[in-house]
């Protein structure tokens, strides 16, 4: 970890009040992607859950073109925004008898200030955090949309996250953070040009995440680990959504003085195709290959082989003898009743069907399976919402003998922040009423740590398998059997619901235990915040 720092200036909370103060209650019509931060999207899954709607849920971010046709975007979040300017203009002149291409932009800024509390084990100390960033958001006519955020942040991690960080060189999700005055710095920048022609098509590029699946955690594709460049085509048609996604990943391990010259290059090519069979049943199936930029033998670079958009990778993998990582996957999505869902995912990574049948536990069996519900206004109250949720993973799953071709980018996996080698319990019960907010989220999960740098039992990713302690007999949770309960209760009020800009109390209890070690720990936050993405703190 480096010892770069950035001095905390007074001037910064001078800033952030003159910011304040420069907002504006106002909103442009936007043609771009909605945030993927959950307490946000709930609210657009729940408004469309409520009508019949041929409507693909487990493709994120959201369209806002596409949630409009079933429920006003608008009318979901209050149509309040904080800008600092905007402007519109024409594009060109107006031939005879047509209008100027009219285009808008908008500047907001993006704030992110707590105060907390820790108190865990032998630790009791303060916890803060101050990020200020700017969001800017334009359109050209109703093709054309530009997204670009940058943040900047400084911040004292609770211990479990500076433990996580010491061991990834990263603040979960976020990338690079370098030693401050208050604990770590880091900056964050983002964005996204997206083309819609037509009713059918949205292409995009950009520097971003993505998250397929309805669950909580996905084992197919999240948003877990740091933003990663990437051109995506969206197909819709009929009752079908089909997503090609073509991915610059980054393999950092051994680099940790977040030189990006030396970030190695992987690259990912992904398909997602989701199918509403009936107004009630959706079907998808996922695909992904992964492949190192450079080996020993050459600089690859980007295989235009994996351009093609409607093939399966193995045949392709078999024409071109490669030993590129494959990964197969299935979802899928029952409609009970409107308000009740229920959702599940199968990946599969690599497994013999003879050995499954055997339970003989042979490494190579890697395979994860979700199951979960969704439930909205329950005993008939409106504003309630309630899911649970069960994630399962086998040992090795998603990993690799090269770093450059496992399932992960920047230090992370790409599926589940736990990588593989668990059992995990997620429960969720929320009530909103109007901006008011109170959620209750509890996590119960089972998994195995490495007793060593010179073995891996699978839960690792990043670890090579070939340190496996045996071929057979793997099982569920090996190694240092850790068990981890995260509790955690918030309470928020949503200031500007369009800018998703919030406020925000907040109390966590964690305990885990194992053979090893064991520790307990409550922390307290209160603060504003941006709700822009998702912090996965829960890991």
């Amino acid at each position: 970890m480096s010892s770069g720092y950035l001095k905390k200036k007074r001037s910064g909370r001078i800033s952030l009040i003159l910011l304040i103060a420069l907002v504006s209650a106002t909103s442009i019509a936007q043609n771009g992607n909605l945030t993927l931060n959950k307490e946000v999207m709930y609210r657009f899954e729940e408004a469309v859950a409520k009508v019949d709607a041929n409507f693909h849920s487990n493709v994120k971010p959201f369209l806002e073109s596409e949630i409009n046709r079933f429920v006003e975007v608008d009318s979901v979040m209050d149509d309040m925004a904080i800008a600092i300017g905007k402007r519109k203009f024409s594009v060109g002149k107006a031939k005879p008898g047509q209008k100027a291409i009219g285009g808008e932009i908008e500047i907001s800024p993006l704030l992110y200030g707590t105060f907390g509390f820790e108190n865990a084990d032998t630790i009791s100390r303060s916890r803060s955090t101050s990020a200020l960033g700017l969001s800017m958001n334009g359109r050209i006519g109703r093709k054309w949309h530009l997204d670009v955020n940058y943040l900047t942040a400084n911040r004292s991690l609770p211990q479990y996250l500076i433990d996580i960080y010491d061991t990834l060189s990263v603040v979960p999700g976020e990338g690079y953070a370098f030693g401050s005055k208050s604990g770590y710095h880091n900056k964050n920048l983002w964005g996204y040009l997206s083309f819609t022609p037509n009713d059918i098509f949205n292409f995009q590029v950009g520097q971003g995440k993505n998250f397929w699946g309805d669950g909580y955690r996905s084992l197919l594709l999240s948003d877990v680990a740091n933003n990663y460049g990437y051109f995506k085509i969206t197909t819709s048609l009929w009752k079908i959504k089909y997503v090609n996604l073509f991915c610059n990943f980054k393999d950092i391990q051994g680099i940790e003085d977040g030189n990006w010259y030396r970030f190695r290059n992987k690259y990912g090519s992904l398909h997602y195709l989701s199918w509403n069979v009936t107004r009630r049943v959706n079907f998808s199936i996922f695909e992904a290959v992964m492949w190192m930029g450079r080996d020993t033998l050459s600089n690859r670079g980007f295989d235009v082989n994996y351009l093609n958009p409607v093939i399966f990778f193995r045949p392709v993998e078999y024409s071109l003898g490669s030993a590129d990582n494959s990964l197969l996957g299935a979802s899928a999505r029952i409609k009970v009743v409107d308000k009740f869902h229920l959702y599940g995912q199968l990946i599969l990574d690599e497994f013999l069907l003879d050995s499954v049948k055997s339970s003989n536990g042979w490494w190579a069996n890697k395979q994860g399976l979700q199951a979960g519900f969704k439930w909205w206004d329950p005993v008939k109250l409106d504003g309630l919402y309630l899911q649970g949720e069960l994630n399962y993973v086998r040992p090795f799953t998603y990993s690799h003998n090269a770093t450059g071709q496992n399932y992960g980018h920047f230090n992370q996996p790409l599926a589940h922040p736990r990588g593989a080698n668990f059992l995990e319990a997620v429960g969720i019960g929320r009530y909103q009423h109007k901006r008011w907010s109170v959620q209750n989220k509890l996590i119960l999960s089972k998994f195995g740590l490495d007793s060593s740098a010179t073995i891996s039992y699978g839960g690792d990713i990043y670890k090579n398998p070939q340190l496996r302690p045996s071929v057979s007999g793997n099982t569920l949770a090996q190694g240092v059997t850790t068990n981890l309960l995260h509790n955690e209760l918030k309470f928020t009020y949503m200031l500007f619901p369009r800018s998703s800009l919030l406020l925000e109390a907040r109390a966590v209890y964690r305990q885990s235990s194992s053979g090893v070690a064991n520790s307990t720990g409550t922390y307290f936050f209160v603060g504003i915040r941006s709700a822009i993405f998702n912090r996965y703190h829960d890991l």
